[in-house]
């Protein structure tokens, strides 16, 4: 038990949802909180999860007990912040002990006693945090500031790495901006400063409602198959699926209305940032997560791979290296036909990351390597050439040989094939281990205009590697296995709609479409 801990359970009190006042008690969501957090933290929740209320009486107690703190916290408007704010007098005026507090006002509560200071702003002071030094922060609902990026980077310089404390918070708010990059970063990337820290509605003990044992059996015998579907996968009591149920009915039947559902009570991440436009164009996707280890690349691999008897296919997506767009490669292995490992970052170079992926392949077997030819994947290319990795195992289009023919070009011809081939993959049967792949296919729409990519603002660098390494694996199966390249009976093809590779590109001669795969 952390020592803010046994002061707030021992000294203060919180009104309930009756509005009784009750002896403040940890639930399970401010509990795993209070053992689970560092020195940055991203809190994505489900509505009155009590994350707010524990970070207060975290700054509050901490105030009281230590030295020279300086509590800020920010909310996105006014009215929300002046109601964080009446919280900590409600904790102050309530508590078993009385404390001393000094210049009391609308914005701040001082403790002369230990020179500690809780204050308030709002997210549309954006010189807020500017000249300041913040030991604690609380950045409250952040999905819903304002053009963000400059405040956030202001209070973030304010706070010290190796002693301050940053709690970011918010439920869903819909694909991009400051936190959902942030959150996307988290999931996958090994050199985040930030920790995620995700809270369905379903952790939460008091989102279920009490049946009598006649009102069970009959609602048992009508369960949709959708509420079965969640009962198995999110092992949920009878009572939590039908609070569900009726909670659904405060929102609209539309796409909308389903949407904001999901954005209020999340069942996973990328419910959290779900959209109505568009239609969902990956809906069967087998989501079986395990905790992945870091690698010395600084790979994300799943525990028992790479192995000396299988064989891996990595697919490659470029960026910059500028902060941008992300580059990417996802390993998929033949036999087990999962996801195993995961790269991302959008601060690696493209030659630099020419050389990881040769160095990835190496550790993976030699990996069947695609990478995308577009932009910047030139010049990763390029590096994969003149290394000493077997040019047989890098993916090219048909023609002649030669750097110019290597990697997967993505074109208005070619993309709508490739992401057909990644959903017959899935409905295969590929299982994705990454929250961080499975949150991008979630969010990955076909619009009316016939378009095919992620919401604006968000990114689709996984969707378009795992695509590629599908492109690789029907490429590279038939030449590894003469029997079904892993345990569930399929017809290997080219890609989801039979069509040859080769007729995806334009050519003056029709070479065949299997070069030599040595080892």
């Amino acid at each position: 038990m952390t020592p803010e801990r046994r002061v707030i359970e021992n000294l203060l009190y919180i009104p309930d949802k009756r509005g009784e006042t009750v002896p403040f008690k940890l639930n399970f969501v401010q509990s795993k909180l209070d053992q689970e957090h560092t020195n940055r933290n991203l809190i994505l929740k489900a509505r009155q999860e009590g994350v707010s209320s524990y970070i207060l009486a975290r700054m509050f107690v901490r105030c009281l007990g230590l030295h020279n703190r300086r509590c800020a916290v920010i909310s996105h408007d006014q009215e929300s912040t002046q109601r964080l704010l009446q919280r900590v007098h409600f904790y102050k005026d309530t508590m078993k002990l009385k404390c001393e507090t000094k210049y009391e006002s609308r914005n701040e509560i001082s403790f002369p006693v230990t020179h500690s200071v809780i204050f308030i702003g709002t997210a549309g002071a954006r010189k807020f945090g500017r000249g300041d030094t913040i030991t604690d922060l609380h950045m409250s609902e952040v999905a819903f500031w304002e053009n963000p990026d400059e405040l956030v980077a202001g209070l973030l310089q304010a706070v010290p790495e190796d002693s301050g404390i940053i709690f970011a918070e918010s439920t869903g708010n819909g694909p991009g901006g400051w936190f959902y990059d942030r959150v996307m970063d988290a999931l996958s990337n090994p050199h985040s400063k930030w920790k995620l820290h995700f809270f369905p509605w379903y952790v939460h003990p008091e989102y279920k409602v009490t049946l009598s044992e006649k009102e069970k059996q009959e609602l048992a015998e009508n369960l949709t198959e959708e509420e079965r579907k969640w009962m198995k996968k999110y092992n949920l009591s009878l009572e939590q699926v039908i609070w569900y149920r009726l909670k659904s009915q405060d929102f609209e039947n539309t796409p909308r209305g389903r949407a904001l559902l999901r954005r209020e009570y999340p069942f996973e991440v990328s419910d959290a940032f779900a959209i109505a436009e568009g239609g969902e164009f990956f809906p069967k996707v087998e989501f079986k997560p395990l905790q992945a280890n870091k690698n010395r690349q600084g790979i994300y691999v799943v525990p028992g791979h790479p192995r000396p008897d299988l064989h891996y296919v990595i697919g490659a997506d470029v960026g910059g290296g500028v902060g941008q767009d992300y580059s990417v490669m996802v390993v998929l292995c033949v036999e087990t036909y999962e996801t195993v490992g995961l790269f991302s970052s959008n601060r690696v170079a493209p030659d630099d990351f020419g050389e990881l992926l040769q160095e990835v392949g190496v550790t993976f077997n030699k990996a069947y390597l695609v990478v995308e030819a577009n932009n910047h994947g030139q010049t990763t290319l390029s590096v994969l050439w003149k290394s000493s990795y077997p040019k047989g195992l890098i993916f090219r289009r048909p023609g002649i040989t030669g750097v110019q023919t290597l990697g997967f070009l993505t074109s208005s011809k070619t993309k709508p094939y490739v992401i057909g081939n990644l959903r017959k993959h899935l409905e295969d049967g590929l299982v994705i281990r990454f929250s961080r792949i499975k949150t991008e296919l979630d969010l990955f729409r076909e619009y009316e205009s016939g378009k095919l990519s992620a919401p604006p603002g968000c990114h689709d660098d996984c969707v378009m590697a795992l695509a590629l390494a599908c492109v690789g694996y029907d490429k590279y199966a038939p030449v590894v296995y003469s029997r079904p390249a892993h345990p569930v009976e399929r017809k290997i093809v080219y890609n989801g709609f039979r069509v040859r590779w080769e007729d995806l590109f334009e050519k003056k001669k029709k070479p065949s479409l299997f070069i030599h795969l040595g080892r």
